[in-house]
């Protein structure tokens, strides 16, 4: 349903050509798997065990980042709150997939929709 929402309908508005979708959604998916690096290379910068340009090293080299400085000037004035791009990102996939297929809609729904303060682990 993805593939066919994304080309139908996204892809034509953003002006994207259509026959890329797979290709997107297949980088797009390998993309997402570096991000379990980057929490911990925000918290070695931000508690000062790791210095803005070595920082910035990594950010490019092992995350394949292209402008690690705008996350670095993120962190400086938001400091934790970009682990919600990432640990909550999977945090929030972890709690709907185990409603199981039948129900995950359901879950997300509901997840969006209500005050949540935390989620189970």
């Amino acid at each position: 349903a993805r593939v066919q929402i994304e080309r139908d309908v996204l892809f034509p508005i953003a002006g994207l050509p259509q026959r890329d979708i797979e290709r997107y959604i297949r980088i797009e998916k390998l993309v997402a798997m570096l991000h379990t690096a980057e929490p911990e290379i925000a918290r070695e910068y931000l508690d000062g065990r790791l210095e803005f340009a070595r920082a910035l090293s990594q950010l490019e080299e092992e995350l394949l980042m292209e402008h690690g400085e705008t996350m670095l000037t993120y962190l400086n004035e938001y400091r934790s709150y970009m682990l919600t791009y990432t640990v909550g990102l999977d945090r929030v996939a972890k709690y709907v997939d185990a409603a199981g297929p039948e129900n995950r809609w359901r879950r997300y729904t509901a997840l969006m929709t209500t005050a949540v303060t935390s989620l189970p682990d």
